[in-house]
This record gives structure tokens, sequence and C-alpha cells, in this order.
């Protein structure tokens, strides 16, 4: 009686990114089944807190503006 094993290799780049209060951290992980390799890493000083909500704010801004043709009040 032959067996027929299907061995799924999964392989996949994962980017973790987390944001503090005054940095970001960005690391490139390779998976393959099951094991995790760190590619690179690296810190973003100044990038963090208030800067990334600002950031954010002004593109969703502009992605309303440019879809409902309506600007935002600046208060």
């Amino acid at each position: 009686m032959l067996h027929l094993f299907v061995l799924l290799v999964v392989c996949s780049n994962v980017l973790v990114l987390r944001v503090g209060g005054q940095t970001a951290d960005i690391t490139v992980m390779a998976v393959n089944s099951g094991m995790y390799r760190v590619c690179g890493n690296v810190c973003v000083p100044d990038l963090g807190g208030s800067i990334i909500d600002d950031l954010l704010v002004e593109h969703f801004a502009a992605e309303f503006q440019r879809f409902s043709h309506e600007t935002l009040l600046n208060y």
C-alpha cells in the first residue's frame, strides 16, 4: 500500500511595527515551517506618540477630502 504524505511548507516574510511614545521599532522576520528568523531591524528615534497621531490624522483627512470633496474644519 502506497502512502502519500504532503508536506505543507509555509514561507513568508513578516513586518513587525512597534510604535512607542518616543520611538518606532521596525523588524522584518522570515517565517519558514514554524521557525522564525530576524532578517533585520531598525529603531527610528523621534517617531512615535503624537508624531504618528498627527501623520495619521493628516493622511485620513486628505483621504476623506479626496473621496467626499468636503473639507474638515480645524478647531
